[in-house]
């Protein structure tokens, strides 16, 4: 953050807003360097923003999440951490408004945030979801993503090509699948792959097999604990 005068002004990047504005429960950590100012001390307050359409604001309470009145000007600087607990809901998008000030310009400072986010009303299949997944953390890497756009190969995403088709109305060519806006799909070491959508996952390809009796499985072994879901996809023909 820089200005020329006695206060500078940002704001989260837009990009994220629909991310931020999916979850319930925010935590925001903040740290500063590089602190140089005209006139000190300097301040930061950072508030929390949210908006139906991206373009009117407000603030979701009227004090700052965190905020500092006597940033180091030699030393990194940590913020108490800030915390929006999701008593009152949000708007869809949602953005960290951050101002920095000095008694005298110009000021400046170099500012790190990073944000954890949380959803505490999440719908029973993303439950499940959860559930298995915690049965087998040393497999819950998913760490080879195919974001929004991309080709995946309809062999190794069968059983979510059916969900697509069912849930968006899209048909793959037989040879590949195209991974629809907003989503994306991550594989783990043992081949398997989940479905997120909007930085939440939605589907799971262990939750899922959990439907087929004697379906094989590259992963552990399932367990008496495993969830048994009571639910079942339907297709159109």
């Amino acid at each position: 953050m820089q200005s020329s005068t006695a206060i500078a002004k940002a704001v989260s990047y837009p990009s994220l807003g629909a991310l931020l504005g999916a979850y319930d429960q925010l935590a925001v950590e903040v740290s500063t360097d590089r602190v140089e100012a005209g006139v000190g001390p300097v301040s930061l307050h950072v508030y929390l923003a949210h908006s139906g359409d991206g373009y009117v604001w407000d603030r979701k309470q009227p004090g700052p999440l965190t905020h500092t009145d006597n940033l180091s000007l030699t030393s990194k600087t940590y913020l108490d951490i800030g915390y929006n607990l999701g008593l009152i809901p949000s708007m869809g998008i949602v953005r960290l408004e951050l101002t920095l000030q000095a008694n005298g310009g110009p000021v400046g400072a170099r500012v790190r945030v990073h944000v954890t986010a949380n959803n505490l009303r999440e719908r029973e299949f993303a439950a499940s979801v959860m559930q298995t997944e915690q049965q087998a953390p040393s497999i819950h890497a998913y760490s080879r993503c195919y974001p929004s756009g991309s080709r995946i190969s309809v062999e190794a995403v069968r059983d979510l090509v059916g969900y697509w088709e069912y849930t968006n109305k899209r048909r793959s060519d037989g040879y590949s699948a195209i991974v629809p806006p907003d989503q994306m799909v991550c594989f783990n070491a043992y081949g398997d792959y989940i479905l997120v959508e909007r930085g939440k996952v939605v589907w799971s390809s262990r939750a899922y097999e959990q439907q087929l009796p004697g379906a094989q499985h590259w992963g552990p072994k399932r367990t008496a604990e495993d969830p048994k879901p009571n639910w079942t996809i339907e297709y159109d023909d």
